[in-house]
């Protein structure tokens, strides 16, 4: 896990959701998957990448219960 600080992730989250919005509704979801899938690639690791895609899943059950 890195060293990113709750200022930084706070940071992340502002940032994403502004451009989230400048994609627009229809072209969230397109601008998500594509960031993801950068993502993944910077992250090199597959395995490392679906695991963190289960706990985003995870958290996401979690925060709807």
């Amino acid at each position: 896990m890195s060293s990113i600080t709750t200022e930084d992730l706070e940071r992340a989250w502002v940032g994403l959701g502004e451009r989230v919005d400048r994609a627009g509704d229809t072209a969230a979801p397109a601008f998500l998957t594509r960031l993801t899938l950068l993502l993944a690639a910077e992250l090199g690791d597959t395995e490392r990448f679906l695991a963190l895609a289960d706990k985003a899943l995870a958290a996401g059950r979690d925060a709807d219960n």
